[in-house]
């Protein structure tokens, strides 16, 4: 028996850490993150076999810190082991500079406020510096990895196919959108070669980050929510697809675009670190599927953060802390559970053909007809019958005269006949909801219909009932008594 020699050690336990190109971005933008950086550049050479560089505007490495800052556990995140229970910062193991010296050609560049230039700093294979030059950069730290896997041939040689090459520039675009939604207030910047892949601008709040983020149109479909517990002590908040039934005026329904077929949109953080948690993102599909059961074999686009006493969570568990363990298990699932579970409570997907919502709408229909009094005030069921019935009366935005709605006047407009009204429900009291009435000087060719919020979101995402653009819903309300109203598109 003898002892490897140091080389050996260095590439075996290196090889551990970095085993992809998106390994070595993710452990150089948490670097950048715990320097406090307001804005983070990514570029990527050759799909980052070439060059991988991040630069960031953060403090800086002091000049005595840099000879030790890529040797083996040295770190300025914690002291001892208790100091986990207390961890804000991404890193501490001290492995990440080390390993990724190990296997390819590093750099590092760094200058902080009080320096009166930048220093390049050029580092061998085993974390010494090799030779300094003078840097023209600014304040904060830019790191080069060149020729990564240089020293794992058959790596680098899995890492070279076209197929690889793909999946990994996927892997880093989707860190970083992580790690955008964990950090609103920073500049996030993706390039390979001279293209700029994804970008991401400083944000206030996480509301207008999910904006900048997802963009609008998927953020018309999504629900926030966020609730606080104190045994455990833990705050759960994020978004989720929104339910159809309060999807909002100017949202065009569509499950296919707030979700899919893999879960490459789900984002579970836990204070702020991305991490991948199989039971939480089993959970975020359920909630989803049983609100969308016409999409059961999809994934939704999702964001689920926990904020939870670092002592009640286990990160040291990976060379990549992308694993956490939770003290109080059993809690936090139970808790997790019933907020997705409000979110989706009592908001069933009625668009579709299945469901019990949806049967409950059909069985509904029943003979006769009655037809409302002109200014149109229907009742839940009444609203909902005339849904599924196809009757409902529409006019097309071009028979609305703009001008004639400003008249204020007391022509009320053609009715909207609801022939499978049950007769159980036509005595209903007309002032046990909101009426609405309608006011045109010249054309009779508006509609105006307060209804509930279920059945006006059903009548409005199903398109074939109405013309294109005739229809807009202004406002709703969970309480059924309250109702919403709709209107034409054109403002009438």
């Amino acid at each position: 028996m003898h002892q490897l020699k140091g080389e050996t050690v260095r590439l075996l336990s290196s090889s551990q850490v970095i085993t992809t190109v998106s390994s070595v971005v993710k452990e150089l933008v948490e670097n950048s993150l715990d320097a406090g950086a307001s804005c983070i550049e990514v570029k990527l050479e050759n799909f980052g076999l070439d060059l991988i560089e991040v630069r960031d505007d953060g403090a800086g490495i002091k000049q005595e810190d840099v000879p030790l800052a890529a040797l083996p556990h040295f770190t300025s995140k914690i002291s001892s082991l208790g100091d986990l229970d207390t961890l804000e910062s991404y890193g501490f193991r001290g492995e990440a500079l080390s390993s990724l010296a190990a296997v390819c050609d590093l750099s590092i560049t760094t200058r902080m406020v009080k320096d009166a230039f930048a220093t390049c700093y050029v580092l061998d294979h085993t974390g010494h510096i090799a030779s300094t030059r003078p840097s023209h950069l600014g304040v904060g730290t830019t790191i080069t990895a060149a020729k990564i896997f240089h020293s794992l041939p058959v790596r680098r040689q899995r890492n070279k196919q076209p197929k690889m090459c793909r999946e990994e520039l996927k892997k880093v675009e989707h860190l970083l959108l992580a790690f955008g939604l964990a950090s609103p207030r920073t500049r996030f910047f993706l390039r390979h070669g001279k293209t700029c892949v994804w970008q991401k601008a400083e944000s206030g709040d996480f509301k207008s980050n999910l904006h900048l983020v997802f963009g609008p149109a998927v953020l018309q479909q999504m629900q926030t929510f966020s609730e606080q517990f104190f045994d455990p002590m833990l705050k759960v908040f994020g978004c989720m697809p929104r339910p159809l039934a309060l999807l909002r005026p100017q949202a065009t329904a569509s499950p296919m675009l707030v979700s899919r077929a893999t879960p490459e949109r789900i984002f579970v953080l836990v204070n702020r670190r991305p991490v991948f948690n199989k039971q939480l993102v089993k959970m975020m599909r359920q909630k989803f599927q049983e609100a969308f059961p016409s999409h059961s074999t999809r994934y939704p686009v999702g964001v689920l953060c926990l904020e939870i006493l670092p002592s009640e969570v286990d990160v040291n568990l990976e060379p990549n802390k992308t694993a956490v363990h939770f003290g109080q298990f059993e809690e936090v699932m139970n808790l997790v559970d019933g907020v997705l579970s409000k979110v989706y409570l009592k908001q069933p997907d009625i668009s579709g053909s299945t469901g019990p919502e949806a049967n409950a709408v059909n069985n509904s229909k029943q003979g006769g007809t009655s037809s409302q009094p002109r200014g149109v005030a229907c009742t839940q069921t009444a609203a909902m019958a005339v849904v599924n019935s196809h009757t409902m009366t529409s006019f097309s935005e071009s028979e609305i005269s703009p001008a004639a709605t400003r008249t204020r006047t007391h022509t009320h407009t053609r009715t909207c006949s609801s022939p499978d009204v049950s007769p159980s429900h036509s005595s209903t009291k007309p002032d046990s909801i909101p009426r609405a009435r309608t006011e045109s000087a010249e054309s009779p060719a508006t509609c105006t219909i307060v209804t509930t919020a279920a059945a006006a979101m059903s009548c409005a995402s199903n398109r074939s009932l109405l013309c294109p653009g005739s229809y807009e819903i202004l406002e709703m309300s969970d309480d059924d008594s309250l109702g919403c109203s709709v209107r034409s598109a054109s403002g009438s």
